[in-house]
């Protein structure tokens, strides 16, 4: 009897503990259960964006591509850029608002030198030279690419090549700073004309004479004073059988002119200090043809190739008249 009230009390207890384990086991099976659930649907997302970045003949498209995304809608919504924001980095081309939200990024321009711009340890790097590089930013197709449609140097060559020679002159008086009047002989491209009109030191303050067409502008002016200034960058780019080594120079302010009067490894006088510590390379901006006599040549071209201007000035003969 007291065997059999024993095992009657102790059911209830055994039953009790079966009870828990049931809940226990259907906790873990719902949780399980919710797993494999999630990790079905998250299988099922991955499946449907890879069939879906899938073109027509089942090869993998970038999203850029599947939603065919439009990059410009003219050419002026392009630009070449050059980052520096790392060492070794080449002119490229890109977007005008990728440029304009990319603080790495910067215009390019053709000459100028940007080693002050990248970050210090940039000078203990060798870097190989970078392809070159012409032609301007177009749009086409709505990507910004390379073209040599417009002043680039496929048409600038081609053009310069279908020459004809024309004579102007910087006129000069006695009764001005100008005692001297320079008759030039030039080669200009056959669709280039010809500016005279502000020509005389009679009317003009500092004489002109611009040579243009679509591609470039070159302007040669005579003027009473030339001082020293910096330069941002520097490249020889002939030797002049009466201006001698000609330099191609980019101004602080990205202006492109012509000199043989550059100091390279010397300092220049600063007017601001009084000084020979302006640091090279730098000079007078100028093309000095004897003592007090010279004139100045200034290029302005919508992209980067220099070669009309180039080819201009190169071509030159000069004839000096005192007055």
């Amino acid at each position: 009897m007291q065997d059999s009230s024993t095992k009657q009390v102790a059911n209830p207890q055994n039953n009790e503990n079966k009870a828990k384990s049931k809940s226990k086991l259907w906790m873990i099976l719902t949780i399980l259960g919710c797993g494999i659930l999630i990790l079905c649907l998250i299988s099922v997302g991955i499946v449907w964006l890879i069939v879906r970045n899938k073109d027509d003949n089942g090869r993998t498209t970038s999203s850029t591509q599947s939603t065919g995304a439009v990059e410009c809608s003219s050419d002026s919504d392009c630009a070449v850029a050059i980052r520096v924001d790392e060492c070794c980095s080449c002119p490229e081309v890109t977007t005008k608002s990728k440029l304009e939200s990319d603080y790495g990024l910067m215009e390019y321009f053709f000459g100028k030198n940007y080693s002050e711009y990248l970050p210090d340890n940039c000078a203990l790097v060798d870097c190989a030279p970078c392809p070159t590089f012409g032609g301007e930013a177009k749009c086409n197709s709505g990507k910004c690419e390379l073209g040599n449609d417009g002043s680039g140097t496929s048409t600038t060559t081609t053009a310069a090549l279908q020459s004809k020679e024309v004579n102007f002159s910087l006129i000069g008086s006695d009764q001005s700073m100008y005692g001297f009047t320079l008759n030039f002989t030039a080669s200009i491209p056959d669709d280039a004309t010809v500016d005279e009109s502000k020509s005389s030191a009679q009317d003009q303050m500092m004489p002109s004479v611009v040579i243009s067409n679509k591609a470039f502008s070159l302007t040669f002016w005579v003027f009473y004073e030339a001082y020293e200034e910096p330069y941002s960058s520097y490249e020889k780019v002939f030797n002049h059988a009466e201006l001698e080594d000609v330099y191609r120079v980019v101004d602080q302010n990205g202006g492109i002119a012509y000199t043989n009067q550059i100091n390279i490894n010397k300092n220049c006088f600063d007017m601001g200090t009084g000084e020979d510590d302006m640091p090279a390379p730098c000079g007078s901006a100028i093309l000095m043809l004897e003592s007090n006599v010279y004139f100045m040549g200034t290029c302005d071209v919508p992209g980067s190739d220099y070669s009309s201007c180039d080819d201009i000035v190169q071509s030159l003969d000069v004839e000096v008249v005192k007055l």
